[in-house]
């Protein structure tokens, strides 16, 4: 937030989820839009969640830079035109995140160097 940059949340799950868990960790007003998958008729794979993100945060997608750790959360943001950075967890150790633009160990290992990185 201090350096400008508008941020969203696109998850699958539950918005009153979401809700619930940004608030629980102190980050309910981190984010200029916050969406789950019940504010989409169609959820990930498809790119409804990230095209409606852009949209309310008034940013073309190809402009949208998308973390993501799920091969599904990939393919609906690199559908929506999203640069994509897949972060590996332990849940999706041995799946195929190679869709994504650039890949991470850990969100430990983002830089915002990687922003200047997206075309």
């Amino acid at each position: 937030r201090r350096r400008g940059l508008p941020k969203a949340v696109a998850s699958s799950s539950l918005r009153a989820w979401v809700d619930l868990k940004l608030e629980s960790i102190g980050l309910q007003d981190a984010f200029d839009v916050v969406l789950g998958g019940d504010d989409v008729t169609l959820g990930k794979p498809e790119p409804d969640i990230y095209l409606l993100a852009a949209e309310r945060l008034g940013i073309p997608p190809q402009e949208c830079i998308a973390i993501e750790d799920s091969p599904v959360g990939i393919a609906a943001a690199v559908s929506a035109g999203n640069h994509t950075i897949a972060v590996r967890t332990e849940s999706t150790k041995g799946l195929d995140i190679s869709r994504a633009h650039s890949v991470l160990d850990s969100l430990i290992d983002f830089d915002l160097s990687l922003l200047a990185e997206h075309p």
